[in-house]
């Protein structure tokens, strides 16, 4: 009987398990006589202060001895043999994830002699076991850095390898994506496992007061470790046998902080943020040396404003007077819309704009019809967090644990998601969550050998984004140019809990550490979006509602761009309906589309994994690490079937024939096919070739397999294929005020051809995913060198390498042809445009429309009624004359009823979409694959000085280079390449590619005072006084985030496609377009990333500096059907210091309670750091485009310096 339980409690540990994130770490060394030979059978013990709880062990033939899973906290470690004198190492810390070496030389003499050292004398500094990059984040650097935020993660931020150009929770760790990191607090994975671009963002928000440490591995990750590529653990502190605790307070005031740039320059007052933060903790035992506990509370109110930016109309533009600038001499021309048009306001729209202030900012627009405004928007919040720890030792070698923490945030009017209201006092949208963490282990201790931890938890986080305004009268407008005073955010919201079932198990045989064990995640996401169900009616010319204006009518010659505006001005004020849309969602798979239903899907997957590995101590000072993971991540699925996907996996995307149909739990379809060929190995050694712990050259190999935000990458491609979702889009006429034609409910209709629904909608298309889809994984390799320089400080130097393979990315097969033919039709009509028929020296900017010259034409006159009525259009002929042949296509297959009509019309056209696109029947043809890919090379140098004398700091330098066909991160992963033939023109730096990155942190207890170097005797009230008081202080500082200066012109393709369309850059070299772009002024002082040389700009009557786009001197568009040759993210933009400094001061009021106050500094010095980019997409990166009337123009900075005050009493 005892060897059946024996065989079960085996097959559990082997079968039950997988890879999995440990809370433990590991703590070895070596026992030795004065001759330094080992010594065999040594009984170490290892006691954990704060709970008296013991393990013990014996050396092995080569006098190492092993303890494999140990728990973060403080040590006293014993080392005895007959013969020698039996000594203690006192107060040895263990960090989770990092393994910790003690080595003995044991004295002789009686067993009954006992030699005490310190924990800076016994225990080693340098890594002497593998090629893991860890780094842990001690308490007390949580519990005294100055946090802004209070938020333990931020610390991350400081560590080597690690580079953001937004905030820390968006941070690139060695080049990779956020989404291959794995965060985990007390073993649980506490990420958005939805929205998975965070790297460094905890969903369940842990604190300074419950965070007892956290290690972060950026490279090489055991094969114990967990999913990911980068490995952040977590852990709550834990009760002992004393009780201990802490009350706190926390304050912010705006009147203790600085005011913005852009505060200032426009006149606003400082941006209102008033923050408390209160709550503490506490620990002891419940019974002593069995039961303890640790719990706490921390609550923040905030009363706060952000300043925000809007686009309004100036009083003259709001009248109708239209402002512009003769392109030939400059002078200042106006008009009067209204009478050009002869029409009047719109009466529904004066009431919407009546709800605008006038501009108080000129520093966007154009600065003569719009301007920008800007106010401080209210951002107060109210969050409460809680939780508790219970540890029960059963025996010496029984322990559970079980931690529970929950956190509930409310915020009302949501700036930072600009959700919140678009101005004072109007309703606005915000957000509220209730977020959840439950963990729950067993560790045991079998037999000396071999150890075994089981957990188990759950993360529940849902959030709920709601809007304040309701849209009682039925519909939402579509401002252009301006911003519409009416938040037209829809409603969305999910919950996405995420179940673990995780065991770690240790076996020690001789001079091998072998490692089991294995892991299964449950993941599942309820979500749900309202986006598009009310329907939009969108203000503008080009749909039913035609252009009253036109170019001749305006003094002078006005630019194409200005005339863009003044239409888009008198679409605005006149109220002139271009389109309409409303989204149709279905709630079953026969309920067909329900008229006000919003999207509602739920999405699951699984992760399981299994590991083995090996830590052989071939030597005492030379290690060999090896193991191998394998991996499976089950296909996405949604349930009931609520999913489409085309039939005939990629192929069926380009087939004119091709078809959706329903996919998904239920429906004997699977989005891809099942990848379980993920075997990961991993390989490292560490060698101390002096033998003395001092030294430590240590390599590393590692795969790791990833997650690539892989629900809503599948959910984009089902939502594109409509089927299930269908987007309405009707062209409409009239005016706002003369009423709004309904949106007729579409006809539900699967299986669904793609022939069928592009005459219904003809900006349909079809999206699938790769039967074939791969599993992404990261190569990883490392080679370093580290030295004890002085005592307790390190320093070490590596190298760094990665490359991810297999990475996710959707691109669009379906991209279009541009025929010859067409190309010299094109060329033709620019010519014609450009003629000056009547001698006054400027072109015509008309194109002859007769019979004859039509049928000149080579393409057009196939086309409906010989393409009279599409080159008629002023929008066509912009495009032509901008040589944007790519977006005239896309122009026609907007409107290919007309343009590719057979009937109906007086000319049939004899050509259709297919002489364009290879599938005629979609205007997109997407595909999910693993078209990505990125690679990583960095130096990184790093000091460390663990706290001692008073003295702790860290600092680290990176030299590192990031490379990629993808911009950064984004929830989907789609990115269409400008050319599916030269991909080549993809590659450039990600957006959080940084080149020199410095990092500093530190404490310093200042050496006065009773106790300390310098007037040590003091006592009394003058003791009071001098005792306790620290300075602390973190510092970053890197260069500038990459930018692309685009054309963004559809020349090749169409706009859409075409961000990565680059400019032409002329008489300079990309050194010296390096060199002139960083932080510059124009004559009025407005901030800019370029030289103002390449900008052009003039000054208005008022002093103001006016944009009109890049110096065309510098850069031009590309041509017809060209592409730009200047390269993606070819300079770098501004770089970023930022110092926090807090002063602390503990003062004893009793033996073991003080009370400590501390004043901090965020950006102490409030240096302005500009948060560049006017424009960036989805991935994150910073563009700047030529013709932009805000090009180079620099409208946000970080925040300004802010100054916080506390008080605690810790006992």
């Amino acid at each position: 009987m005892r060897y059946l339980a024996s065989v079960v409690i085996v097959l559990f540990v082997v079968i039950v398990t997988a890879l999995g994130q440990a809370t433990t770490s590991r703590l070895d060394g070596t026992v030795k006589d004065p001759t330094g030979a080992a010594i065999p059978g040594a009984t170490v013990t290892l006691t954990n202060i704060e709970t008296g709880t013991t393990i013990t062990t014996t050396t092995s033939e080569l006098g190492v001895y092993v303890f494999p899973q140990v728990p973060a906290g403080y040590y006293r470690v014993t080392a005895q043999a007959p013969g020698f004198k039996k000594m203690v190492v006192d107060n040895v810390k263990v960090d989770v994830g990092i393994p910790t070496t003690v080595n003995f030389t044991l004295e002789v003499g009686e067993l009954t002699e006992v030699v005490e050292v310190t924990a800076s004398e016994g225990q080693a500094l340098i890594n002497t076991v593998n090629a893991e990059l860890n780094t842990v984040v001690t308490r007390r650097q949580i519990l005294d850095l100055p946090l802004n935020g209070r938020n333990p993660l931020q610390l991350a931020g400081l560590q080597a390898g690690v580079t953001t150009n937004t905030t820390v929770r968006e941070a690139s760790i060695n080049g990779l994506r956020g989404s291959y990191t794995n965060v985990t607090q007390d073993g649980i994975n506490i990420q958005d496992n939805l929205v998975r671009t965070d790297s460094l963002f905890g969903i369940t928000a842990p604190s300074v007061d419950d965070t007892a440490e956290f290690s972060i591995t950026t490279a090489n990750a055991g094969e114990n470790s967990g999913i990911g590529a980068v490995q952040v653990r977590l852990v709550t502190p834990s009760g002992g046998n004393e009780y201990h605790g802490s009350v706190f307070w926390f304050h912010r005031n705006t009147a203790l902080n600085a005011n913005s740039f852009f505060n200032n320059a426009a006149g606003e007052p400082r941006e209102v943020l008033i923050r408390n933060q209160f709550g503490g903790r506490i620990g002891g035992p419940i019974f002593k040396d069995k039961l303890f506990f640790f719990t706490w509370y921390e609550g923040t109110r905030e009363a706060a404003t952000a300043s925000r930016i809007r686009t309004v109309l100036t009083d003259q533009a709001r009248r109708g007077i239209f402002r512009y600038r003769d392109e030939s001499t400059g002078e200042l021309q106006q008009v009067n819309l209204f009478e050009l048009a002869g029409v009047n306001a719109d009466p529904v729209i004066s009431e919407l704009i009546a709800l605008t202030p006038l501009p108080n900012d000129f520093g966007i627009g154009d600065g003569l019809n719009t301007a920008g405004f800007r106010f401080n928007s209210g951002a107060s919040s109210d969050d409460n967090l809680w939780g508790f720890r219970v540890d029960y030792e059963m025996r010496q070698d029984h322990h559970f644990e079980a931690i529970f923490r929950q956190f509930h945030s409310n915020f009302p009017n949501d700036v930072f998601n600009d959700i919140g209201e678009k101005f004072p006092g109007l309703p606005g949208g915000g957000q509220k969550s209730l977020r959840q963490l439950g963990s729950f282990a067993w560790r045991a201790t079998w037999t000396p050998t071999m150890t075994n931890e089981l957990r188990f938890g759950f993360q529940r986080a849902p959030v709920d984004f709601f809007n304040a305004e309701k849209f009682e009268n039925g519909y939402k407008l579509a401002f252009p140019i301006t911003t519409n005073p009416i938040q037209n955010f829809s409603p969305q919201g999910r919950t996405t809990p995420v179940y673990e079932l995780i065991d770690n198990a240790t076996w020690l045989v001789g001079n091998h550490n072998i490692r089991f064990g294995g892991h299964v995640r449950w993941v599942s996401s309820d979500l749900f979006n309202e986006f598009g169900i009310i329907p939009t009616y969108a203000l503008g010319f080009g749909g039913g509602s035609q252009n009253p204006l036109s170019q001749s009518q305006f003094p002078g010659r006005i630019s194409s761009t200005d005339f863009e505006r003044a239409s888009d001005i008198m679409a605005l004020l006149g109220g002139f309906l271009e389109t309409a849309s409303q989204t149709f969602n279905v709630t079953t798979r026969t309920s067909g589309f329900v008229p006000g239903a919003r999207e509602q899907r739920v999405f699951k997957q699984r992760f399981l994994s299994f590991y083995g590995g090996d830590t052989w101590r071939l030597r005492p000072n030379f290690t060999l690490n090896f193991g191998l993971r394998w991996e499976w991540h089950t296909v996405p699925t949604v349930a009931d079937g609520l999913g489409v996907l085309p039939v005939g996996g990629v192929e069926g995307v380009l087939d004119p024939n091709g078809f959706i149909d329903f996919a998904g739990e239920g429906t004997g379809r699977s989005f891809f096919n099942n990848d379980l060929d993920n075997f990961a190995p991993n390989i490292s050694l560490a060698w101390d070739p002096f033998g003395d712990g001092r030294t430590s050259i240590r390599a590393g190999y590692a795969i790791s397999y990833v997650v690539d935000s892989d629900f809503t990458s599948v959910r984009n491609a089902l939502l594109a294929n409509g089927g299930l979702s269908q987007d309405v889009t009707i062209t409409v006429s009239g005016r706002v005020s003369e009423g709004l034609p309904p949106i007729p409910t579409p006809e539900f209709r699967m299986p669904l051809f793609a022939a069928e629904q592009i005459k219904l909608d003809p900006t349909s298309g079809m999206y699938t995913i790769n039967p074939n889809l791969q599993i992404p994984y990261v190569q990883q390799w490392t080679l370093s060198i580290e030295r004890e320089i002085f005592r307790d400080t390190s320093f070490e130097i590596r190298y760094v390498g990665n490359r991810g393979t297999q990475l996710f990315r959707a691109i669009d097969l379906n991209q279009m042809r541009l025929p010859p033919e067409y190309l010299d039709d094109v060329r033709l009509l620019q010519a014609e445009l450009m003629k000056d028929r009547d001698g006054d020296g400027q072109p015509d900017n008309r194109i002859p429309l007769s019979r004859s010259f039509l049928q000149s034409l080579q393409v057009f006159s196939r086309l409906a009624n010989l393409g009279r009525t599409l080159l008629a259009n002023s929008t066509v002929q912009t495009l032509i004359a901008n040589g944007e042949a790519g977006e005239l296509v896309f122009f026609m297959m907007l409107n290919r009823n007309s343009v590719f009509a057979t009937e109906g019309v007086r000319i049939p056209a004899t050509i259709g979409p297919d002489f364009f696109y290879p599938n005629p029947n979609i205007l997109f043809g997407d595909v999910l694959g693993n078209f990505s890919w990125s690679t990583y090379h960095a130096l990184q140098a790093e000091i460390r000085r663990r706290l001692s004398q008073g003295l702790y700091f860290q600092a680290n330098y990176t030299f590192g280079k990031a490379l990629t066909n993808v911009g950064g991160n984004t929830q989907h992963n789609f990115d269409a390449f400008l050319d599916i033939f030269r991909p080549q023109l993809e590659k450039r730096r990600p957006s959080y590619d940084v080149t020199h990155t410095f990092n500093a942190n530190f404490i310093y207890e200042l050496p006065f005072g009773p106790g300390r170097r310098f007037l040590s005797g003091t006592k009394g009230f003058l003791g009071r006084m001098l005792e306790g008081w620290q300075i602390n202080g973190l510092l970053n500082w890197r260069s500038g985030a990459p930018i692309s200066i685009i054309s963004g012109r559809g020349t090749f393709n169409r706009r859409g496609r075409s961000d990565t369309n680059t400019a032409i850059l002329k008489g300079l070299t990309i050194q010296q377009l390096d060199k002139m772009t960083g932080d510059f002024r124009l004559p009025d002082g407005t901030p800019v990333l370029f030289d103002p040389r390449l900008i052009d700009f003039t000054i208005d009557e008022n002093g103001r500096a006016v944009i009109r786009g890049a110096n065309p001197e510098f850069f031009q568009h590309p041509g017809l059907a060209e592409v730009g040759t200047l390269g993606l993210t070819a300079v770098s933009g501004p770089g970023f210091f930022n110092m926090d400094f807090s002063l602390l001061k503990r003062t004893t009021l009793r033996e073991s309670v003080n009370l400590e106050f501390r004043a901090e500094f965020f950006n102490i010095f409030n240096h302005t750091n500009w948060a560049v980019g006017f424009f960036q997409d989805a991935f994150g990166n910073v563009s700047e485009n030529i013709s932009s009337p805000n090009f180079g123009r620099i409208v946000d900075t970080y925040d300004p310096r802010i100054i916080q005050f506390a008080f605690r009493v810790n006992f």
